[in-house]
């Protein structure tokens, strides 16, 4: 077994400790708690018989906790009931537990979580009845990983509750985390001890119990006066930090690290307002890190001394606030951004920009100037400030916005719409149509922060859109319902006889004829869904590759669905080469002409289909060096063959 050079006479400082408050009566029960690490790591397993470090922990302790002693043993753990939980810490048995119920729930651990185990150290600590003396046996395997610092609770803990020693069993622990739970045991006069394998977690838990669980008091047994302790090898840094070289310490979560001078290995780390850390004699350097601020200063210690480190942070505390205007409260925090750039060369960096979503901030920032903005909704405030270190600077917004809230429906009396997207808009002459859009939402029951105005707010489901002029006041709450009466319409094709399929390559637009005479729809599909509002509509359709059109006008009438029918007259003409005529597709061209001359269809194949409208019309076939044609005329609905370069 290894122990810590930190405390080169632990036990008889453990045995000492027994000593330093009221001794228990002869026939008082010792009192022990033990804290067994409940980290999902304690799963992990030791050399040389790669058995669970939680597994060989229970067999050791179950051997002595036998029922029917006498001693007062209770169990704590942390971190064995919840992942990620910084809180998990349970009094799972208390010290004057039945020893049977002890053994179920020492069986029953299962680690899983983190390790807070400072948060244990206290609540541990805070549940041990008065009566001393007592001890605490703390069986872990990695330092506290909710940065908190385990020796300056266990200097909290000499201080309220003197009498109680901890002693440290610590398995695999790297050794710049040595020094922090070494602190631990020293601090509270107890033991430590650095396990690896099996076999010296086995020794080291023998050792401990033989100390804090079965040897008598002091008082008990008659044993000589207690030991007078070593003399200090350590030193203790304590250290703050301030806002200024001049100014008071400051009640910060600050994250301390501790380095040995001129390394980057870390030695210590924590956070909180303070840090308290022993040390071995000599040089370091002292790292406090709050925000965007990183401030090292070096120090040095000696064996038994108690060094004081303030560490000036060069910073001020900016606080901004929002009132409303017009004796209104503000918007809800959730829509107001405070952002704070600092500035370089007089230009606001706002790749280094602190943003909050609140009504208000208060933050320790590093002396400087800075531009402070507010955006409510569609507008921006900005100022300009100077921060001092250790100054306090107030920034102050007010609002002059109110709020719009905006629904949908498709009745008045209700009829909620899923799917719709509002608009707000407001005039701009720059714009191409006079209007500019500020703003744009999906949300189902919108609100919008707006700058006092009017505006033009638009709802958009389906196939349609509605429109509504509003007057904004600040520190209005204007209230909208627009109303969509959307009627279902359903459009098809018909094409010389044939319903229209995908293959035909159709394509339609839906203009409304009704106001500014918008197209509203163009779409591809052989079938088209519409939900349209009441009004009057023309549909069209176009066959591209056979200059085919078609077109309807219909009125829509609210509540009343309908289904329109395009009708494509037209006949379907097949391009065939005649008997013995050979032809690749690169080198045959078709083309057909009206009777106007107008060429209305072409295409390279060597065979084709056209679909024309009723007429004559002349198809010429070009091949290698020769040019044939032949008339022809087709009907509506009409299917003929015309083939043409006989032999």
């Amino acid at each position: 077994m290894r122990y810590s050079a930190v405390i080169a006479a632990a036990a008889l400082l453990a045995l000492a400790s027994l000593g330093t408050t009221r001794p228990a009566a002869a026939n008082d029960p010792a009192q022990t708690m033990l804290i067994v690490d409940g980290s999902g790591s304690m799963w992990g397993t030791l050399d040389p018989d790669k058995r669970p470090k939680i597994d060989i922990v229970r067999e050791r302790l179950l051997t002595k906790v036998a029922p029917g002693s006498q001693q007062k043993i209770g169990l704590t753990s942390f971190g064995h009931r919840r992942k990620g939980d910084c809180s998990d810490v349970e009094i799972i048995a208390p010290a004057d537990v039945d020893r049977t119920v002890l053994n179920d729930t020492l069986l029953k651990l299962n680690p899983r979580g983190k390790g807070p185990l400072a948060a244990a150290l206290r609540e541990a600590a805070a549940a041990l009845v008065p009566e001393r003396p007592a001890n605490m046996i703390v069986i872990n395997d990695g330092v506290d990983n909710c940065r908190q610092d385990p020796c300056a609770a266990a200097a909290d803990i000499a201080k309220t509750a003197p009498g109680v020693a901890i002693h440290m069993i610590a398995i695999g622990v790297e050794p710049v985390a040595q020094t922090q739970l070494a602190c631990v045991a020293e601090q509270t006069r107890g033991s430590f001890h650095d396990v690896t394998t099996s076999d010296e977690l086995v020794a080291a838990i023998d050792d401990v119990a033989a100390i804090a669980m079965l040897a008598p008091s002091p008082a008990a047994s008659g044993a000589a006066a207690p030991l007078a302790p070593a003399a200090p090898t350590t030193a203790t840094l304590q250290a703050k930090v301030s806002l200024s070289d001049s100014g008071g310490a400051v009640n910060l979560p600050v994250l301390w690290t501790v380095y040995q001078s001129g390394r980057t290995a870390v030695l210590a780390e924590s956070t909180g307002p303070a840090l308290t850390a022993r040390l071995d004699p000599g040089t370091y350097d002292i790292e406090a890190s709050y925000g965007r601020m990183r401030i090292k200063s070096p120090v040095e210690v000696a064996a038994g001394q108690t060094v004081d480190v303030k560490i000036p942070l060069n910073a001020g505390r900016l606080k901004v606030s929002v009132k409303g205007g017009n004796e209104v409260q503000p918007a809800p925090p959730t829509s107001l951004l405070i952002a704070v750039e600092p500035e370089a060369d007089g230009k606001p960096q706002p790749q280094a920009a602190l943003l909050v979503h609140r009504n208000a901030l208060s933050e320790v920032l590093p002396a400087g100037s800075y531009t402070v903005s507010l955006t409510d909704g569609a507008v921006r405030q900005t100022k300009t400030i100077a921060l001092a270190a250790g100054n306090d600077a107030n920034v102050e917004f007010t609002t002059a916005t109110g709020r719009l809230e905006l629904s949908a429906g498709l009745r008045e009396d209700g009829g909620a719409i899923e799917d719709v997207t509002f608009a707000i808009s407001e005039d701009d002459p720059d714009s191409p149509n006079g209007r500019r859009e500020v703003a744009r939402s999906r949300a189902p029951s919108p609100s919008f922060t707006l700058p006092a105005g009017t505006y033009y707010a638009s709802a958009h489901s389906g196939d349609g859109e509605v429109r509504q002029r509003i007057a904004v006041g600040a520190g209005d709450v204007v209230k909208r319902a627009l109303i969509l009466p959307l009627v279902p319409v359903k459009v098809s094709s018909q094409i010389a006889g044939e319903k229209a399929s995908a293959a035909h390559g159709i394509s339609y637009r839906v203009t409304a004829l009704d106001g500014d005479r918008r197209e509203l729809v163009r779409s591809v599909k052989p079938d088209l869904n519409l939900t349209l509002l009441p009004g009057r509509y023309r549909i069209a359709a176009h066959l591209d590759a056979h200059d085919l059109k078609v077109a309807k006008e219909i009125t829509v009438v609210d509540g009343q669905a309908q289904d329109v029918d395009l009708q494509f007259t037209a006949g379907e003409v097949s391009l065939k080469l005649g008997p013995g005529v050979s032809a690749s597709v690169s080198d045959t061209s078709w083309e057909i002409v009206d009777g106007q001359g107008k060429r209305v269809w072409q295409a390279m194949a060597t065979e084709a289909t056209a679909l024309l409208p009723p007429g004559r019309y002349t198809v010429h076939l070009q091949r290698r060096d020769q040019n044939l044609q032949a008339a022809f005329e087709v009907a509506a609905g009409e299917r003929k063959v015309v083939q043409i370069g006989t032999n």
